[in-house]
């Protein structure tokens, strides 16, 4: 089985190499961009299997880069990595439909392994809901969250 190709989009340098390196030593094939702009390139140059999105980065923030992801390349995945938990921005990654949530730091076995359940993720399985399956279980644990008085 080939590795999962994953594209790292976040704006701190030191948080994207070194994210990187702690994947590639579990067998991901990694590639990284330092902006909204630059990861769409990427993303049409390289053809990543996961993206992994910061939410606050200068120009283009994660939420227009989603927009755009979602524009041009319909079901990628994306997991959002941010130190901001913000509840308008995780209504709006609802709304785009995330892969994840996660907040920084982040914990490299958890990351690993929503990593790794993703391509199980993109098949409907026989008790997928009204939406075709594209509401997954994240999906369903950050709405709880987010109707909960204390929010995220």
């Amino acid at each position: 089985m080939p590795p999962i190709n994953i594209l790292i989009v976040d704006d701190e340098k030191q948080f994207r190499n070194s994210t990187a390196r702690v994947l590639e030593r579990r067998g991901f094939t990694v590639d990284t961009a330092e902006s909204g702009e630059t990861a769409l390139g990427s993303i049409t140059q390289h053809k990543p299997d996961i993206v992994l999105l910061d939410l606050k980065m200068e120009g283009m923030d994660g939420i227009s880069t989603l927009e755009q992801i979602r524009k041009s390349c319909g079901d990628l995945p994306v997991i959002i990595l941010t130190g901001h938990g913000a509840y308008n921005d995780a209504l709006a990654s609802i709304h785009l439909e995330v892969t994840d949530f996660l907040q920084k730091p982040v914990d490299v076995e958890k990351l690993s392994a929503k990593i790794h359940s993703v391509p199980g993720q993109k098949k409907q399985s026989p008790s997928a809901g009204k939406d075709g399956g594209r509401t997954h279980g994240a999906h369903r644990i950050l709405r709880e969250d987010l109707r909960r008085p204390e929010g995220l």
